[in-house]
């Protein structure tokens, strides 16, 4: 995991909160709604590497998928 920039959970607070984490807790940047929500950038620039942990259901996934697809969509304007 140490080859990431930008680590994102789906979850904060659970992820903190779990007695087995699925990556050291020092290395996560912030949830996905963060970027989502403008919060925190998704990037600082093309070359960072990031990645996005789920420890939750396949449909949550889908549907957060989802929401980044039609934000970044908007984005870029296309």
């Amino acid at each position: 995991m140490v080859s990431f920039d930008r680590i994102v959970v789906d979850d904060m607070e659970q992820e903190l909160a779990n007695d087995m984490p699925l990556v050291d807790r020092a290395l996560i940047d912030g949830a996905i709604l963060n970027p989502v929500l403008r919060d925190v950038a998704a990037r600082e620039n093309d070359s960072e590497r990031a990645t996005f942990i789920f420890r939750g259901l396949a449909l949550g996934g889908l549907t957060l998928a989802g929401l980044a697809y039609e934000r970044a969509r908007l984005r870029v304007g296309t």
